[in-house]
C-alpha cells in the first residue's frame, strides 16, 4: 500500500507524510476488509482522477464555515463516518506529533482526499 500511495502523492506529499498517512489509511483498510475476507480490486486510474477532482474543489470547500467544510470533503465518500474518524484521528495525530515529523498543514488537505479515495475504493464492496 506505501508504494501505492506513494505513487499516488509523489508530488504532494514529502516521504515523512506519506508515511505518516499510510497509518492512518491503515485503520481504513482493516476497517473495510476484516480478516478472512478478500480486498476488492482497487482502481489505480479512478483514485487519480478522484484526487484531481478532489484538490480542484479545495477552493470551494474552503469558502464555507468550519462546519460546512468538513460536510463538504466527506460528503461523496461512501463511509463518510470512517473518514470524518480518520480525520479527526490524523489531525490529533499530527498535533501531538513531534514538530520534525509533523505534516505541513498544507499537506493535509491531500492527505483526507487520498483517505477518501482509498475509502472509495476499498468501500466500493462493503
Amino acid at each position: 500500500m506505501r508504494d501505492s500511495v506513494g505513487e499516488l502523492t509523489n508530488d504532494l506529499l514529502s516521504e515523512s507524510e506519506n508515511s505518516f498517512l499510510v497509518t492512518f489509511l491503515l485503520h481504513a483498510w482493516f476497517s473495510l476488509v476484516p480478516r478472512g475476507t478478500n480486498a476488492p480490486e482497487i482502481d489505480f486510474e479512478a483514485m487519480v482522477k478522484e484526487l484531481a477532482q478532489d484538490l480542484d474543489n479545495v477552493p470551494r470547500w474552503m469558502s464555507a464555515g468550519p462546519e460546512e467544510r468538513l460536510k463538504n470533503i466527506v460528503l461523496c465518500s461512501r463511509q463518510p463516518i470512517l473518514l470524518q474518524l480518520l480525520i479527526l484521528e490524523m489531525f490529533e495525530a499530527s498535533a501531538k506529533s513531534p514538530k520534525k515529523l509533523r505534516p505541513k498543514p498544507e499537506s493535509m488537505v491531500p492527505m483526507i482526499a487520498v483517505q477518501k479515495g482509498v475509502i472509495n475504493q476499498v468501500g466500493r464492496s462493503s
